[in-house]
């Protein structure tokens, strides 16, 4: 699961969908990308899965907010530094 979200955020943030549709048309253009630091990911929940789906965003090197409802989660709530899963 954690892959999949990475892969989902990176087809997404690198506009993957974008590049196929102009390689369709054989149009060659450069496709403008922000730096990864820029681009945050949020996170909803952080349960055993979102804790192992937080990992992999982090480590590529985006910016990582996390919102948990659960009162034990409070603490874990909000921006979390580069590198990090929550503390772990």
């Amino acid at each position: 699961m954690p892959r999949l979200a990475a892969h989902e955020v990176q087809h997404h943030e690198r506009a993957f969908g974008v590049m196929d549709d102009a390689a369709a048309r054989c149009d060659w253009a450069r496709v403008e990308m922000r730096c990864l630091k820029s681009a945050t990911v949020a996170i909803l929940g952080f349960g055993p899965s979102e804790q192992a789906i937080v990992r992999v965003p982090s480590t590529l090197g985006y910016r990582v907010r996390v919102a948990s409802r659960a009162a034990g989660n409070a603490a874990r709530t909000g921006d979390l530094p580069l590198g990090t899963a929550g503390g772990a």
